[in-house]
């Protein structure tokens, strides 16, 4: 058994809640990208996690939360690295677009897209993102997100967790 510890996160509340340490076989850590350090999350059990990609964290600018842009701009050399990796054939191509569902830290559900812009940027783009912002109170150059893919074991699509920190 490999043990993981969980890191602690600011949740929407400004509380901060330590996270529980659990094991997980070592069979499972092979399919598993690691760090595995995705949050609680409400409505997603650890084993409806197949696969889970590192993390990165992104402070808010004022494009990202502009209604009439409506996307999440991410770190393309992140993505690259860890999230494009998790995609399986028939995913590769997300100039299109891939339909995500996003968790936010009280398990509410956000749908969006997953896109690659212009042959430039890695974006998630949508109502949901905008929802998401709104029901949050983001704010520019105060707010943080951080931003999880992992693999959904009983749809076996890939999804989006995302947590926030307040400056």
């Amino acid at each position: 058994m490999s043990q993981i510890n969980f890191s602690d996160i600011v949740m929407g509340n400004n509380n901060v809640h330590a996270m529980p340490q659990i094991n997980i076989p070592d069979v499972v850590m092979e399919n598993v990208n690691n760090p595995l350090d995705i949050p609680t999350i409400p409505g997603v059990p650890y084993n409806n996690i197949l696969q889970c990609c590192k993390p990165f964290e992104k402070k808010l600018m004022m494009s990202d939360l502009k209604v009439d842009q409506n996307r999440l701009l991410m770190n393309k050399s992140h993505v690259e690295h860890y999230f494009v990796p998790l995609l399986r054939e028939g995913e590769e191509n997300i100039e299109d677009g891939i339909n995500v569902v996003a968790y936010d830290m009280q398990g509410r559900t956000f749908n969006m897209k997953f896109k690659f812009w212009s042959k430039k940027v890695y974006v998630l783009t949508g109502t949901g993102w905008r929802n998401f912002f709104e029901e949050h109170s983001l704010q520019a150059n105060r707010d943080h997100v951080k931003v999880w893919m992992f693999r959904h074991s009983q749809t076996n699509n890939i999804c989006f967790a995302l947590g926030i920190r307040r400056e």
